[in-house]
């Protein structure tokens, strides 16, 4: 709820009440009327929504092989109360090394939820992995351009969409 800072501080974090104690006759006092405050960060941007989404979606982040992600995925799959009859599996944090080289392909993903769409994005939130379901829903074909500064990734010998989604 609130924050003392003395100079360059912190001198300490907490509810209102507990801070009030730090305020004098020559403390500026701020109210951000229940707006976030964040310390200033070295790196050039953060992703506070994606971070928060992320937490209410399957966590793929620990699964550095292939059978690691099979497992967390079926696990997902078979959830029913996180994951009823007709929810999308949606969730990120997988590896490409998991995938030996490869992308992953709709088909890997069909064997595992095979009666409703999943989308994957990987750790680094620049490929997506989707099955058939979310394909055909998102009406992503082999007649489907791609967006700008983005690629569907085809066969090369049927044109048809492999699953994965880059950028």
């Amino acid at each position: 709820e609130a924050l003392a800072v003395r100079g360059s501080r912190i001198l300490a974090v907490g509810a209102s009440e507990a801070i009030r104690k730090h305020i004098g006759e020559a403390t500026r006092v701020i109210d951000l009327n229940g707006r976030l405050a964040t310390p200033g960060f070295i790196e050039g941007h953060g992703h506070f929504i994606a971070l928060g989404q992320a937490r209410l979606e399957l966590d793929l982040s620990t699964c550095k092989t292939w059978d690691e992600v099979v497992a967390r995925v079926a696990e997902a799959a078979a959830d029913t109360k996180r994951y009823p009859p007709g929810r999308w599996i949606v969730g990120r944090g997988w590896y490409y090394q998991a995938f030996n080289g490869a992308m992953p392909t709709r088909q890997l993903l069909d064997t595992l939820v095979p009666d409703r769409p999943a989308y994957l994005i990987a750790y680094d939130g620049h490929t997506g992995w989707a099955n058939s379901k979310a394909l055909r829903l998102a009406g992503i074909t082999r007649r489907t351009k791609a967006p700008v500064n983005g690629i569907i990734v085809k066969d090369p010998r049927t044109g048809e969409p492999t699953g994965a989604l880059k950028e």
